[in-house]
C-alpha cells in the first residue's frame, strides 16, 4: 500500500468567482484534471486500502451542498474519478444553518433526497456527518451516540446503503467518540493536516488536505506531492 495518500477536504464548489468561502468550479476542474493527467485515481473513502491502485487519492466533501451534485459531480464523471460526500442527515434539502453566525461561510442549500440518490447511483460514496452538525465534544455520551449512530442508520434506511465512513463536525472529537465510532464505522476523517499514512495514522483519525478558495495550482501541487502538509503538524 502507498505510504502517503492525499485525502482532499472540500466543502462547497461554486460558480460564483467572488464567493471566498467556496472553491471556484474552474479551479476544481483544473485540480482534478491535473491529478487525472498524472495517472492518479480517486477512490471512495471506503476503498482507500484498495491495493489495485498505487497512485491514488481520495476526494471528500463535507456537509453535502447542492452544488456538489450540480457542479462537482459532472466534473468527476468527466474524469472518471470517485468521491465521498458527508451528509448532515437532518439538514437534507435545507440550509447549513450551523454556519448562520459565521462571517466566513455563506448559507447554502444542502442536497435533496433525489440528488443524494443520483450521487449514489453514479458510484459515489455517502458518509455521515452526524444528524445536526453539532460539536460532538460538547455532548453527553447518550447524545453522541444519537448523533453518530442514528445518522448512519437513517441514511442506510433512506437510501438502501451501508454507511461505513464518517466526518467529525468542526473536526472535533474525543475518546468517547472514537469508542462509539469503533463499533459503527470503518473510517473517519478529521481536519488534521497531513498526507494519510496507513502505516501510521488510525482509520478513525484520517488526516486531510484542506483545499479552499485561495489554493493556487502551485499550492495544490505542493500540498499533494511534497511533505509540505506533514511539516505543518
Amino acid at each position: 500500500m502507498s505510504k502517503h495518500i492525499p485525502v482532499l477536504m472540500y466543502h462547497n464548489i461554486t460558480d460564483d468567482k467572488n464567493d471566498k468561502s467556496s472553491v471556484y468550479y474552474k479551479d476544481f476542474y483544473k485540480q482534478i484534471k491535473i491529478l487525472t493527467n498524472l495517472n492518479y485515481k480517486s477512490l471512495n473513502l471506503k476503498d482507500i486500502c484498495d491495493e489495485n491502485y498505487k497512485k491514488k487519492f481520495v476526494i471528500t466533501f463535507d456537509d453535502g451542498y447542492e452544488n456538489i451534485s450540480k457542479i462537482s459531480q459532472e466534473i468527476l464523471l468527466e474524469f472518471d474519478q470517485k468521491a465521498t460526500c458527508f451528509i448532515v442527515n437532518n439538514k437534507i434539502d435545507k440550509l447549513n444553518d450551523w454556519d448562520q453566525f459565521s462571517k466566513n461561510t455563506k448559507l447554502s442549500k444542502i442536497m435533496n433526497f433525489n440528488q443524494i440518490k443520483e450521487w449514489i447511483n453514479n458510484g459515489f460514496e455517502i458518509g455521515s456527518h452526524t444528524l445536526d452538525h453539532k460539536d460532538l465534544t460538547s455532548l453527553s455520551i447518550k447524545e453522541k451516540k444519537i448523533q453518530i449512530c442514528d445518522s448512519a442508520n437513517r441514511l442506510n434506511e433512506k437510501f438502501g446503503i451501508n454507511v461505513v465512513s464518517f466526518s467529525y463536525p468542526y473536526g472535533k472529537y474525543d475518546e468517547e467518540c472514537i469508542d462509539i465510532l469503533d463499533k459503527n464505522y470503518d473510517y473517519a476523517v478529521t481536519t488534521k493536516k497531513s498526507l494519510f499514512n496507513p502505516f501510521k495514522n488510525k482509520m478513525l483519525e484520517i488526516p486531510r488536505i484542506s483545499i479552499g478558495h485561495h489554493t493556487s495550482t502551485f499550492k495544490f501541487l505542493l500540498k499533494n506531492f511534497t511533505i509540505y502538509e506533514n511539516l505543518k503538524i
